[in-house]
């Protein structure tokens, strides 16, 4: 690429970030704009641009050129404190308040639950490698668990047992909570394990640990566990770029105890299919190294829409609509009859309480 115009290119990235968050409720990292760039042929695929990149994001937010908001760092948390509420004496106004609370008293006391999953024989686990991905997967979940069967919509999403961050290794303690979870699910139900992380060394062999880990804390040799996200065939399917590398990365990853390991299964893969085979050679370099690491980051800010339909799918493919049918929406329907019965009666009964008031 020729000199830059990094004016144009942070305009660019603006409307970039704007257009992500209308339309999908999160704002993106600055990773994921990165790689919106770089499929536009805006900058390149390397550490310095993506370097650069966030020194100047950073300048134009500092000088009120850029919205902060457009850019979401997932990796802090904040703890907010409570702000001061006062009272107006305004018997008008508090009788409204009361009229309401008592409106919302009876939704309340009227108000149910029955979780679409109950009768099912799969709990959906999901398994999240990146924490700063954590609001975008949480947003595609409550919209594909809103409705898991065709024409069937829920007050509240039948939401999956978990969604679980592990940060790259999980750690002893955070797998084992899981493994005691996984006990107290009865062994008529199947625990169905769903993972998205990075496809590089590490990201394929943490399938591999999380999976043989979790197998032995729990002892649930039932469970099913599956790869959504990065894959070699939605790679191959995306052309979704390499992380920027540096050569001290490349190095790195070559060391990588895990290496020798994924460049095996890349060669097994490359041996099944011809298309794969042509994949991973665009990644080979000229010392014979294969330095090919997809980010989930990549997956996520390129094809947002592609990632929540595998996603659906995946969640889909463990929820059985028969079974919904036939043995859930029939408590469902039988708590809605009660539930209006017993708010119709309230209600009377208020009306009963106010009259009696206002008589004496």
């Amino acid at each position: 690429m020729g000199r830059r115009d990094w004016r144009v290119i942070v305009k660019e990235a603006e409307e970039i970030a704007r257009e992500y968050s209308e339309r999908y409720g999160v704002a993106p990292t600055l990773r994921g704009i990165f790689y919106i760039l770089v499929s536009k042929g805006v900058i390149s695929n390397t550490r310095s641009d993506y370097v650069y990149l966030s020194k100047v994001l950073s300048k134009k937010r500092y000088a009120g050129e850029f919205d902060p908001k457009l850019i979401e760092d997932r990796s802090r948390r904040v703890s907010v404190g409570r702000e001061s509420a006062v009272l107006e004496r305004d018997i008008a106004k508090a009788r409204q308040r009361l009229l309401k609370e008592i409106e919302l008293s009876i939704w309340f006391i009227t108000r149910f639950y029955i979780n679409p999953w109950d009768d099912q024989r799969r709990r959906v686990i999901i398994v999240l490698e990146k924490d700063a991905l954590y609001p975008l997967i949480d947003n595609m979940v409550r919209k594909i668990t809103g409705e898991l069967v065709e024409g069937e919509r829920w007050d509240e999403p039948a939401y999956v047992e978990e969604i679980r961050v592990i940060r790259g290794y999980d750690s002893a303690t955070d797998i084992y909570k899981l493994a005691e979870k996984l006990k107290k699910i009865p062994h008529s139900i199947t625990p169905a394990i769903l993972l998205l992380g990075d496809f590089d060394p590490s990201g394929e062999d943490i399938v591999r640990d999380f999976q043989y880990r979790l197998e032995m804390l729990s002892t649930r040799y039932d469970a099913i566990f599956e790869k959504v996200a990065v894959t070699l065939h939605q790679i191959m399917e995306l052309d979704l770029p390499a992380a920027p590398l540096s050569q001290e990365e490349v190095r790195k990853m070559v060391r990588d105890p895990r290496y020798r390991r994924y460049v095996a299964k890349l060669e097994e893969m490359a041996e099944i299919d011809k298309r794969y085979r042509e994949l991973i050679e665009r990644y080979r370099r000229p010392d014979g190294t294969l330095a090919m690491r997809v980010e989930l980051d990549a997956l996520a800010a390129l094809k947002p829409e592609y990632l929540e339909k595998v996603l659906a799918e995946a969640i889909k493919r463990h929820f059985d609509a028969k079974t919904y049918l036939e043995k859930t929406k029939p408590k469902i329907e039988e708590q809605e009859r009660i539930a209006k019965e017993l708010r119709e009666e309230l209600e009377k009964e208020v009306m009963r309480c106010i009259e009696s008031t206002t008589s004496n």
